[in-house]
C-alpha cells in the first residue's frame, strides 16, 4: 500500500507556489459586463449566445456552413494556458500573479466579490 501511495505521489503535477505566475501563459483580462455574461458560448455567425456548448454546436447546424469550415483551433496554432485577471482594481486578483485559472473561476469570483446582485 505505502509503495502505491509512493508511486502515484512521483506522477503528480507539482503545483506553482502562489503569487508566481506562469511566464507562458496567456493574462485575459475581461469587462465586468463580460464576466456576468450567462451566455458563454457565442455563434460567431449571429452572435447569439448560449450557455452549453452542446446547444452551440446544434445551433450552428442551422447555419449549413461546410463543417470544416466550423471548426474552432488550427491544428498548426499552439494552444497557450490562460489566466484570468480580476477587473477591480483593487481586488488582489487584478494582479497577474494572482490570476485565476479558468473562465468559470473568474466569473464565479466577480459575481461573489464585486456584484451588487
Amino acid at each position: 500500500l505505502l509503495a502505491i501511495n509512493g508511486a502515484s505521489m512521483t506522477n503528480k503535477r507539482k503545483r506553482r507556489p502562489a503569487g508566481t505566475p506562469d511566464p507562458d501563459a496567456e493574462v485575459v483580462s475581461l469587462s465586468p459586463r463580460t464576466l456576468l455574461e450567462s451566455d458563454r458560448y457565442v455563434c460567431e455567425i449571429c452572435n447569439q449566445g448560449f450557455q452549453r456548448d452542446q446547444n452551440l454546436q446544434m445551433h450552428r447546424r442551422r447555419h449549413k456552413v461546410p463543417w470544416k469550415l466550423l471548426k474552432r483551433e488550427k491544428k498548426d496554432e499552439e494552444v497557450r494556458k490562460r489566466v484570468y485577471v480580476c477587473p477591480e482594481l483593487s481586488c488582489l486578483h487584478h494582479d497577474p500573479c494572482h490570476a485565476l485559472g479558468d473562465l468559470v473561476g473568474i466569473k464565479k469570483h466577480f459575481r461573489r466579490k464585486h456584484s451588487v446582485h
